[in-house]
């Protein structure tokens, strides 16, 4: 026996079909929940797949997710491509971004900040798509501020993204009249051997050792100093 689901009326679409998609991600959170902090990330992120599949089962719209996870060897997902809603002729169509679990390692791990998220848009008439999926990929990139810019200006001096870091950071000590102390690990010894050593009245050299660990924005650097 084919099951009849309640036909919605979605007379004013802003105020009700989006609390439709807020109780989809609210109950991909709410089954995620229990696999919080058990290490296991495809478990969670399936339990907000299935949960998410459940409500939009409920949903009178012909979706598409145009915005999804790409296909991986039995990895749980909701994928581009895949059809939400009942597909109810009639039923307004919408482009969909989803993402069940954005964070699995962060929620595998008992952490915080994982979220689950849905936008969605509606195409106008006349306009065959609403959203566009559009290649992502990974940039470097150099921010500095205003007193930078205004010290290049002056000097002629410039920042290029494939100078050697020490010459970025002398550029931009020179600018905010400040002193290079940090070190990062990857060049502790470098630095210690190379640039921090010292010659005592009796002309002995003398080289520093003092490592001291310490936070600078949130990532970790070795600072070595050189005792006169």
């Amino acid at each position: 026996m084919a099951l009849r689901l309640p036909k919605q009326d979605y007379q004013d679409i802003e105020r009700v079909i989006e609390l439709d998609f807020v109780r989809a991600t609210e109950a991909a959170a709410l089954n995620a929940l229990r696999w919080l902090g058990r290490g296991d990330k495809e478990a969670a992120d399936a339990a907000a797949c299935d949960a998410m599949r459940g409500m939009f089962d409920l949903m009178n719209i012909c979706g598409e997710v145009v915005i999804g996870e790409g296909i991986k060897d039995e990895a749980p997902g909701i994928f581009k491509g895949e059809q939400l809603g009942t597909w109810i002729p009639g039923s307004p169509q919408f482009d969909i971004a989803i993402d069940p679990i954005d964070g699995t390692t962060n929620i595998s791990k008992g952490a915080p900040n994982s979220i689950s998220c849905i936008a969605a848009a509606s195409p106008e008439e006349g306009v065959k798509v609403a959203l566009r999926d559009v290649p992502s990929f990974y940039m470097s990139k150099l921010a500095y501020g205003p007193r930078v810019i205004d010290y290049m200006k002056k000097r002629g001096d410039s920042l290029q993204i494939d100078m050697p870091i020490a010459e970025m950071l002398a550029i931009v000590a020179r600018a905010v009249d400040k002193r290079v102390q940090g070190r990062g690990r990857y060049d502790a010894r470098q630095t210690a051997a190379q640039g921090n050593r010292r010659t005592n009245s009796c002309g002995r050299r003398v080289v520093a050792h003092d490592r001291r660990r310490r936070h600078c924005g949130g990532h970790r650097a070795i600072a070595a100093r050189v005792r006169r």
